[in-house]
Order: structure tokens, then sequence, then C-alpha cells
């Protein structure tokens, strides 16, 4: 296979998108698509290749997973192996779990299963996960393991099958893509599967080109490659996070790296933008580039207290392409030339280099992060009874309804097929439905007075826009005497809810909607909240007073919902819940907003005198959050529209049983 510089110039192009898009720029809110360009260009060459070799009858799986080691470990390794003690030093022991866990799982080449099991790629969250990106290589290591021997088995029937074979994985895969991102998208974005069919057009680019010369000159070739350019730049800046990806939107940019591939020859006007030396330059450390911008930007926004701004991460992308170049040189080349190394010292190097990667991150896990070590002064912030680590908070808030689901002898997989209501127990039989806020409301009645005397609780976990026949069938909700509605309503919920609603009230339950809660804001990527930034600040200031720092918490927490912003947030939502309760006649609808900031006192309840938060994300009850509810759902008579509804039901009932039918 002959050397084409243009193919290292469509790195250049790949890899720019995706550092400005993890970086924040709104003008590339569809840099992720720059990953899609890399598995094309991967396909192609792997498959150049692979065939080559097997048509001069000399392909060797060893000397090809040889090559993939020289080629990916060594800069993976590196990067890995600096910036685990980088984490050691700068991560609060929550973070630092995940990172160690995402270590390990880069070791196996299984990053992007762990990824797509524990949150979303376009999550904001996502922007302080260091490893995140290593998703992709994932997705081609799981490619490499499987590919060569499929294309080795297939390529004695003669190019034509072996052709026909991978156009069914092709239309294989994309059916699954297209699927996936309509039903299940992270998955669709995460895993092999939906992927596969990208990797295919760069090796359908690899099999045309086999026997065929790249075009010089013709309108095809001085057309259709910068056509192909124009694609990915058109899908870099109109696509986002709320495209249906990667299902057939991936098929622009893919396709037009399809076009660059088989037309941009040398000598056309594509391959002279390709080949300019300082783009070729930034393609061949394009690989280091992509290894080192994610955890150095996830870095420097896990060191700061305040949100991080595009801007301010542009000496970052600076940084980024320096290190890139150290390691290309000092790291890649190296480990390339095999007069330095064999193949036996190279297996061997990298086995050991992995097994110690995923060894630190399995340790660093079992920890818990290492909680004892020191953490960064700006974090290391200890009064009264504070608590930094929002994860852990986030953790133990989840722990009565595991509790729960423990003693019933299920895992949350299964939870919402138990029945959790004991058949021997009078208490009117509630029913909370919804996602983390259903969790949030359980638990503030597993603390209150007033629901422990007259109430019996159940949850069952789904998006309304999710609620189908399963629903309906559940023991719980047969059992149910009341279903509240108790979700944090999205724009995907909207058109279900009254559905949803008419069909509980047809089955003659109680039913109660709830409003949105107020969103409050976050920082560090929605890893501090408002209350986190007071006390830092304030610390930092030399205010050590716990009672006036929660104080000042309150107040912002209140100016924050009194803004015409914060009143308008849930507004459209909240009036599609009033709207729904009314067309139902009578529907109680109850509001949390008046408990968390009761108006006449002027603030909101956001932490305890002694700084135990009552959040740990923008909305989110902690467990001391939910006693604190709790407190005032008994104080204020919350609950009575729910009682006074439900006894009201209960003597329906008794009074139809007494007439007897008809």
């Amino acid at each position: 296979m002959f050397y084409r510089p243009e193919i290292d110039g469509l790195r250049a192009f790949a890899v720019l998108p995706v550092v400005f898009y993890h970086a924040g720029f709104a003008a590339v809110p569809g840099g992720y698509v720059g990953v899609d360009v890399f598995f094309v260009v991967s396909g192609y060459l792997i498959t150049s290749i692979i065939a080559g070799d097997l048509r001069r009858g000399r392909f060797s799986i060893a000397h090809f997973y040889e090559r993939r080691a020289r080629r990916i470990l060594p800069a993976l390794i590196f990067v890995i192996a600096v910036f685990l003690p980088v984490a050691w030093i700068v991560l609060l022991p929550g973070p630092m779990r995940e990172v160690a866990r995402s270590a390990a799982s880069a070791a196996l080449f299984s990053s992007n299963i762990l990824f797509w099991l524990k949150s979303g790629y376009f999550d904001t969250a996502a922007e302080l996960k260091p490893l995140l990106h290593t998703w992709s290589l994932a997705v081609e290591e799981q490619f490499y393991i499987l590919f060569p021997p499929l294309l080795m088995a297939c390529w004695r029937f003669g190019l034509a099958r072996v052709a026909w074979i991978l156009g069914g994985l092709f239309a294989a895969s994309l059916a699954v893509a297209v699927w996936s991102a309509a039903n299940a998208p992270m998955a669709g974005f995460f895993l092999l599967p939906a992927r596969v069919y990208e990797l295919m057009i760069g090796a359908f680019c690899a099999l045309w080109l086999l026997d065929r010369p790249v075009p010089r000159s013709g309108a095809a070739a001085a057309v259709l490659p910068l056509a192909g350019l124009a694609a990915i730049g058109f899908a870099v800046v109109t696509f986002d996070g709320q495209t249906a990806f990667p299902g057939a939107a991936a098929l622009l940019p893919t396709l037009g790296t399809a076009l660059v591939i088989l037309f941009a020859g040398s000598g056309t006007p594509a391959a002279a933008i390709l080949s300019l030396r300082p783009v070729v330059g930034l393609g061949l450390v394009s690989y280091s580039l992509y290894l080192w911008h994610q955890p150095v930007f996830a870095f420097w926004r896990q060191w700061n207290i305040d949100n991080v701004t595009p801007v301010d991460l542009l000496p970052f992308i600076a940084l980024s392409l320096a290190l890139a170049v150290f390691s290309y040189h000092v790291v890649e080349q190296p480990f390339r030339r095999r007069d330095r190394l064999d193949r036996a010292t190279v297996f061997g190097l990298s086995g050991g280099a992995l097994a110690a990667v995923f060894g630190l991150g399995l340790a660093g896990y079992l920890t818990g992060g290492a909680p004892g070590r020191a953490i960064p002064a700006q974090f290391d912030v200890r009064i009264a009874r504070y608590e930094i680590d929002n994860e852990r908070l986030r953790s133990e808030s989840w722990s009565i309804v595991q509790d729960r689901v423990r003693a019933l002898g299920r895992t949350a997989d299964d939870a919402n097929g138990a029945l959790w209501f004991d058949p021997e127990d009078d208490r009117i039989r509630v029913l909370l439905v919804g996602n983390s806020h259903s969790k949030d409301l359980y638990n503030m009645l597993s603390f209150s007075k007033t629901a422990e005397k007259r109430l019996a609780l159940a949850r069952y976990d789904t998006q309304i826009a999710e609620i189908g026949s399963a629903f309906f069938r559940s023991p719980n909700y047969r059992e149910a005497d009341v279903v509240m509605l108790a979700s944090r309503l999205s724009d995907a919920d909207l058109p279900h809810l009254g559905d949803v609603a008419r069909a509980i009230a047809r089955d003659g339950k109680t039913l109660v909607l709830l409003r949105n809660i107020h969103e409050f804001p976050s920082f560090r990527a929605r890893t501090l909240n408002l209350a986190d930034y007071t006390v830092l600040t304030s610390a930092a200031d030399g205010d050590l007073e716990p009672a006036e720092i929660a104080r000042l918490s309150d107040r912002r927490y209140y100016a924050e919902v009194e803004t015409p912003r914060g009143q308008e947030r849930n507004q459209a939502r909240n009036d599609r819940v009033e709207q729904v309760a009314a067309d139902l006649d009578g529907v109680p609808v109850l509001d949390r907003m008046p408990l968390i900031c009761p108006e006449a006192q002027r603030r909101c309840l956001s932490m305890s005198d002694e700084l135990e938060k009552y959040f740990y994300d923008e909305g989110h009850l902690t467990l001391a959050g939910a006693r604190r509810l709790a407190e005032e759902i008994d104080r204020t008579g919350w609950l009575d529209p729910v009682l006074e509804a439900a006894d009201r039901a209960a003597a329906r009932t008794r009074e139809e049983a007494a007439l007897g039918p008809d």
C-alpha cells in the first residue's frame, strides 16, 4: 500500500472538530463527527493492508496484531500512565474512582461498554471524564479482533463474494444504527454493532481501489472530494447533541469521507489542500492529539471552581498539541521501528503495561478513589458537616430504595416487577411513578411521620414517555389506591402525560400529579452546585461561620428562583400539568417548591446550619434534604390533598359495595 499524504490531511480534518467540540465551542456543535471520519479512514487503511497481504499470500494474524500494538498501545498507555498520578493529585474521591474504573476498562478495550452503561456522551458531566474519548478506541479494537479473521475466511471465495458478505454486514449494521438512534441512542452511539457500517464504508473504499488507481484528473476528481469535505464540514456545523446519531445522519460525514478517499488523487484540488505540510503534520500527530486533549481539558475543568469557558481552554489546546508532538516523536515513532523491538518484546511490553494499567485502575476503583489521600486545597474545605463529594451523596440518596429492593429479593433491573405492598397492611397504597425525582419523593415520604402513619409506598422507575402495557400490568399498579406521577417532566414526556393520566383515571385509581421543581445553577459541569460554590468561595474569603454560610446559600437559591429565567424555565411544563389536571376534573396537583422555598421566609432550604447540603446537584435531594423536607411535609399538611382524595375514593368504593349490583 503506497503512502497517501492526503489521508493524513484527512485525519487533521477529523481531529480538529473533535478537539474544538470537546472544548465547548458553539460554532462546531457536530464536531463529534470527526470520530466517524476516523472510523472510515481506519476501515480503509486496515482493509487495504489485510487485502493487499492476502492477495500476495503473506497475511499473518500475528503480524497484523503486532502492527496494531505498535500503532495504538504505546501512546495510549503513556497518556494513561501520565494522567493517573495527575488524577490522584487533582480529583476528589468520587471522580477519582470513576477515572480508575475508566482506566481499567480502557486496558481491556471495553470503555465503550462502560460509558454506555454509565452515562451519555452528550451529558454535561461528560466534560469532566478524562478518558471518555477512549470509547472510540475500544470500538476499533473490538472491530480489529473480529474483522481480520472474517476477511481471511471469506477471501478464498473471491473478491465479488467478499464484497457481498461485507455488504450484508454494512446493511445489518446500518439497520441497527437507524433503529438504535430512535430507540436506544446511547447503545447505538457507543457500541460496535451500530458502528460497523462506518468501518465498512472504509473497507469498500479499500476493495474498490485494490485494482484501481485513485483518479488524479477529470471532473469527478475535481468536484467529488471537495463535495466530500463540504459534507463533513456541513455535519460539523449543523449536527448537535439532538441529532439522531449514528443513524442515517452519520451517512453524510462518512460518505463524504469516502468521496475524499476514492477521488482525491495527487494533483486534485482536494489533495492539494489536504497535502499541505501543516495539514499533513497535524494529521501525523492526530492520534496523540486525540489522546491528550480530553484529559487535559477535563483535568483543568476539575481543578477550577468556576465553570471553564471555551476561550479559557485555548491555551490548553496548544498544550495538547505540544504534548501530541512530543509523544509522536518520543513514544509513537520509536515503537514502530522493528530494528529496535522485535515482536515478542512488543507483545510482552504491551501485555505487561495493559495489565499494570488494569491493576492500578481496579485498585483505585475498589478503594473508592482513595478517600484518605490529600485533595486540592481549594476543595479541601472542612467546615462543620460539609461534604463536597456529590457523587457519594448521590449514591447515598439511593440507599433507601435499594434497601427496599434488596429486601424484596430483587435487583434494580427487575424491581418494577416486584410487589412492594404488604397484603396485610391496611394503609393507603401509594405508587410513586417516575424517574430519579420519584426516588426523591420516596425518600421524603419515608421520613415523613404523616406518611408513615397513613401511607404504604411503592415505586415504579420509568420516564413518563416510556409508560406502556408493562406498567399497567405491574403488580404494584394493580394493587395501588393512589398513583402519583412524580417525575421531572421533559419535553419528550409532555405529549404522553395526558394519555397516561386518563388511562390511570379510567382504571379507578386516585391520580396525583406533581409539578416540576426549579433547576438550580450548577458549576464545573454539574459536579458542584450553588451550595458548594457558596461554601468554597466563602472559605476562600475567610468567612467560616457555618450558619452564616448556610443563610447566604439559602438566599442565593431564592434569588435564582425569583429571576425571570428561573420563573419561566418550567412554566410550559407545569402549565401542561395543570391543564391535564383540569381536564380530569379534580385531580390533585402537588408542588414541591413551597416546601423547598417558603415564600414567607424569602429563602430556600439549601443547607443546614451545620452545612449539610440538601441537594447533590441542580435539583436532586440528598438524604439530609429529604429529611428536612419531610419535616415541611408534616408541618404544612402538604399531603392533605392526597389523603382527602384517597379517603373520598375509599368512601365511594364502600358505597358502591353497599348498594351491590344493579
